[in-house]
């Protein structure tokens, strides 16, 4: 079976050869990115993340969060 939203992700934070470092938890997915220039909010968020948040120039990081209700 094709993952279809792992690879909207993947492609969203510009390819496998850009993030790294990738942690979790319940509501978010931390990555350190090479080169923001090449991450889509857009398309990040149409696989249902509630927001990306960039942070960091140096030594970049990205947050792709949603929403969970309990």
């Amino acid at each position: 079976m094709e993952d279809t939203v792992s690879q909207a992700i993947i492609d969203g934070l510009g390819g496998l050869d850009n993030f790294g470092d990738v942690t979790c938890c319940a509501t978010r997915l931390r990555m350190r990115v090479n080169n923001m220039d090449l991450v889509n909010e857009a398309a990040l968020k149409r696989t249902g993340a509630m927001g990306v948040i960039k942070k960091r120039q140096w030594n970049s990081s990205c947050i792709w969060t949603y929403c969970i209700s309990y």
